[in-house]
């Protein structure tokens, strides 16, 4: 179980310890590693370089060195490196101001905010095949000095589709998930147990009852739609609720651009089942960086989770994954697990059962075998 960093063209990978973390809801992955060197030398790369992180020869982030810290006394010189994908360059800048003229794909436009700030080398997959935005939709434009990242955002909500990243490229996905087929899992008594750890979290502080969307029709955009009265073009809304919440929470959302009122309704499920994703999430350490099949853990899997602690038995998407490598402690994968639908456009009730104080089974947990 390797990780490494390519720069130059070589790579490197004898570090004492090393971090790497690539996330479905994340348009960037980042990493850190951190060497010791007694004699004092310098890491034979600068800051700035374009590098590759490899997780067991598989390239996982394609970016580059973004900072070194080099701290040392007489007896031994530590050295951190870290950065991120080159997608991070979307978070940081800002754009031009961009006017898009519809028929339109969502992929052709993230196209053009990447070549208005000079990031052309990023490719753009769309794993979805997202409709296109139409004339008598809507117009579209970003503002001078608008964050890049949020207005590429704010037309993929347009379309309740999520921008990932796919080793230094941006992919257009639903968050669906493909069948890994493969399993973690803490049960009692068992001699197969792979969790060495794990952790559940129900947070209802960011859900609401009532989701409200509410816009506008675009006057100029609707040249093309032949009439409409005056009261359709202002007042387009949408809404949805989350019968598991209490209704005294609402959430009125105004929408980024103009929408009608099925995108609007579309949009507010988009927005329950983002926050309930958030919401409700199954964390759990296991060894190494390969699931139970031999193949590399990745965003955007779906993998069955078995877990008596918990009371978990449900096939679960993984959200994000945090490889880790020390010295001391070895090699393992953090593993963070979202609702099987939470980012489709169904509100429906998922699978994992909410666990209440009162609910969960008094048992000797010394009877859990762990992984040897």
């Amino acid at each position: 179980m390797t990780i490494s960093i390519s720069v130059n063209g070589l790579a490197f990978e004898n570090f004492t310890s090393a971090t790497v973390k690539i996330a479905l809801d994340e348009i960037s992955g980042s990493f850190l590693f951190t060497a010791v060197s007694t004699e004092g030398q310098r890491l034979p790369f600068e800051n700035g370089d374009a590098c590759k992180i490899l997780v067991n020869g598989q390239a996982v982030i394609d970016g580059f060195i973004e900072k070194l810290d080099y701290s040392y006394s007489d007896q031994a010189h530590s050295i951190n490196v870290s950065g991120r994908d080159k997608t991070a360059d979307l978070i940081d800048s800002t754009i031009n101001g961009i006017k898009l003229s519809p028929p339109i794909s969502l992929k052709q436009a993230i196209k053009k905010v990447l070549s208005d700030i000079g990031a052309t080398a990023i490719d753009v997959i769309d794993s979805v095949g997202v409709q296109n935005f139409s004339k008598a939709e809507e117009k579209l434009s970003g503002s001078v000095g608008q964050n890049a990242f949020e207005f590429c955002e704010q037309l993929a909500r347009k379309r309740q589709v999520l921008l990932t990243r796919s080793a230094g490229n941006i992919e257009i996905t639903n968050g669906s998930g493909i069948d890994s087929g493969a399993s973690v899992q803490n049960l009692i008594d068992s001699d197969t147990n792979n969790i060495l750890s794990a952790s559940v979290s129900y947070d209802l502080t960011q859900r609401f009852g009532k989701y409200i969307v509410k816009s506008q029709l675009n006057p100029v955009a609707l040249n093309y739609a032949g009439e409409t009265p005056a009261q359709e073009v202002t007042q387009q809304s949408g809404q949805t609720v989350d019968k598991n919440v209490r209704q005294s929470r609402q959430l009125v959302i105004k929408a980024e651009n103009s929408s009608s009122s099925e995108q609007a309704r579309k949009r507010a499920i988009w927005s329950a089942n983002i926050r309930k994703a958030r919401g409700r999430i199954y964390s759990c350490t296991v060894e190494g960086f390969e699931n139970s099949v031999g193949n590399l853990y990745s965003p955007n899997q779906l993998i069955q989770v078995a877990d008596e602690f918990a009371e978990i038995s449900a096939k679960m998407l993984l959200n994000s994954v945090e490889f880790t490598f020390d010295v001391e402690g070895g090699s393992n994968s953090n593993l963070s697990f979202v609702d099987s639908n939470a980012y489709t456009l169904e509100l429906s009730e998922p699978q994992v059962e909410k666990v209440g104080a009162a609910s969960i089974p008094v048992f000797d947990a010394s009877r859990i075998k762990r992984p040897t």
